[in-house]
């Protein structure tokens, strides 16, 4: 990890790089491929759409194969790596409570005169930044849940995404911020490839979105998304 911090610029990077340790395809699957199946006296069932996205189960496998010391997969479709991108896709969700937590994150509003403390901006910038800092400061990736529909409706929930935030580029403590992250929906082929950022700003996050590089303020907020490492299958 590098640590910079005597200029106005503090820059951290961990050991997790995008373009060696990212799976190098995207988070693209085709469409109406179960993400589970399960067995029942009546036969299998399958639940999920696979179309829709394996992100979580991306991130969460990136990062256990870079801490085995093993290279991820080349190859979508790879034997037993979409069982095992589904299982981890599962963990992500951290059910019952991260579910729970993702609702309540995308019910909350961007602005709330009186009431900024309950808004996604200000929990992010305020609450959740601090816990990723301090974690990519030890050199630990942090994966991310990106808040990116506002609705009621739990069936959204699907709408959101996940990334792992790698590193950063701060200036002073309350300041703009660029979050180096491996988004699975954008994978890094090779060092001339430009990194994926989130851009805020600590000091002003009253209604403030989250800029995607790619994508623009696509992302109204995010959170620290638990993780717990797993040994990869070979």
């Amino acid at each position: 990890m590098t640590n910079t911090v005597g200029s106005p610029i503090t820059t951290v990077r961990t050991a997790f790089r995008p373009a060696e340790h990212g799976f190098p395809f995207p988070n693209c699957f085709p469409c109406g491929t179960p993400v589970w199946t399960f067995r029942t006296p009546f036969g299998r069932v399958p639940i999920g759409d696979a179309g829709k996205g394996l992100c979580g189960g991306m991130v969460f496998a990136a990062r256990d194969y870079q801490l085995a010391g093993r290279p991820v997969p080349r190859n979508p479709e790879a034997p037993g790596l979409h069982a095992y991108l589904a299982r981890r896709l599962w963990h992500s969700f951290g059910v019952p409570w991260g579910v729970t937590r993702i609702y309540q994150w995308m019910t909350r509003p961007d602005a709330a005169p009186g009431y900024p403390a309950g808004t996604v901006p200000y929990l992010t910038a305020k609450r959740e930044w601090p816990k990723v800092r301090a974690a990519l400061d030890r050199g630990e990736p942090v994966p991310l849940m990106l808040i990116k529909t506002d609705s009621r409706n739990p069936w959204d929930m699907g709408l959101n995404h996940q990334v792992l935030a790698t590193g950063y580029d701060a200036a002073g403590e309350a300041g703009d911020v660029a979050l180096q992250i491996y988004d699975p929906n954008y994978p890094i082929g090779g060092p001339g490839d430009e990194d994926v950022t989130l851009r805020f700003d600590v000091g002003e996050c009253a209604g403030r979105r989250v800029v995607h590089s790619r994508e623009g303020d696509s992302v109204r907020g995010f959170f620290a998304n638990r993780y717990t490492p797993v040994r990869p299958p070979r």
